[in-house]
């Protein structure tokens, strides 16, 4: 197995230069396959200048590896010159810059979906949900799991839900089904704020507050939609959750982990959870949103979303939930530039 205090291979004679701040050319880089529970090759210098190798696909990468100093996998960085090492609470897959598609094949399966679902996040979890019954659909088995586990979860609802349906009292209706879900999840707590449904890219100063309550919970892991969603108050979330997050760390010492979470559509993801035992006790939380329900059938389309993100999972996990987590690195830039990044791994 791999000694990660081993020196690395230094640069050789010819190496062409410095590839990054934090990569140098000839270093041999090893991680943990994640889930596997074995070590494998990651990647290696080039025979041309500025490539890197990837042992899984065989494809050269150009070196301009962007913002998160790493090349293409999960979990890898480097300290200084000539040291490796690798993080599991910091995935990298962001910044790569592909410039041309003649270059070099498309990204293997590996590179755009886990094969191995993951162990929870570090809690505590603040969920921020931009509808009463989105952190359920979401990410409810996840939660529920959590809460199994003796993770202390947080949920806040950011607007008032009062364009689901034709009812005068939904306000009040939604807000009742969210306190009795957060029952059901074992939520250490449950704060509805009222923005305006449908109006969340309008309001202002949201993301001061959203920085102000992960200021005062201090969660080790704060989940938000993901930037592919369809709904434009799913997508007005994640961009305001972002913004709350680089304001806290600019402002304050916590460094929460920032994630990414599916809701009615699939988005990229690095990581899933396995969440095949609380597939019932998911559907029973669902049902308490009687209210959206009787709008469409969210829950089956939920567990079919479950069903489909087990595509590349061994056989024995039936149902499992997606997610995508950025790097601290990945905060120095806006979300919209994120997205292209991450949309860039497809092509």
């Amino acid at each position: 197995m791999y000694d990660w205090g081993q020196e690395q291979p230094q640069p050789p004679s010819d190496g062409g230069g410095e590839l990054s701040e934090k990569i140098l050319p000839g270093e041999v880089f090893k991680q943990p396959v994640v889930g596997h529970g074995r070590e494998q090759p990651l990647a290696q210098q080039g025979e041309k200048h500025g490539l890197f190798r990837n042992y899984w696909s065989g494809r050269y990468i150009p070196a301009s590896v962007g913002l998160s100093g790493c090349v293409l996998e999960t979990h890898l960085t480097t300290n200084r010159p000539g040291k490796a090492k690798t993080h599991a609470t910091e995935p990298l897959y962001s910044g790569l810059r592909i410039p041309s598609l003649s270059i070099m094949p498309l990204n293997p399966e590996q590179i755009l979906v886990p094969f191995a679902p993951a162990a929870l996040p570090p809690g505590p979890w603040l969920v921020f949900a931009p509808h009463a019954d989105d952190e359920t659909f979401g990410m409810g088995g996840s939660l529920l799991k959590a809460s199994k586990q003796g993770v202390e979860t947080h949920v806040i609802v950011l607007t008032d839900g009062a364009l689901g349906g034709e009812r005068d009292d939904l306000v009040q209706i939604r807000r009742q089904e969210a306190e009795a879900a957060a029952q059901l999840l074992g939520l250490t707590s449950l704060e509805c704020w009222s923005e305006p449904d449908r109006g969340l890219e309008q309001s202002a100063g949201l993301s001061n507050r959203i920085a102000e309550a992960i200021i005062r919970l201090a969660p080790a892991s704060v989940f938000f939609p993901g930037p592919m969603e369809i709904h434009p108050d799913h997508r007005a979330a994640g961009f305001a959750v972002w913004e709350g997050l680089q304001q806290v760390y600019q402002q304050s010492r916590i460094r929460p982990l920032a994630i990414a979470y599916e809701i009615s559509v699939q988005n990229p993801i690095n990581f899933c959870i396995d969440i095949t035992g609380e597939k019932a006790g998911k559907e029973a939380v669902m049902a308490v949103y009687a209210s959206q329900n009787s709008e469409n059938n969210y829950p089956e389309l939920v567990i079919a979303l479950n069903k489909t993100r087990t595509l590349s999972l061994a056989p024995t996990v039936e149902y499992a939930e997606g997610f995508f987590q950025f790097s601290e690195k990945d905060l120095g830039i806006p979300l919209r530039e994120m997205t292209h990044h991450m949309i860039n791994l497809y092509q």
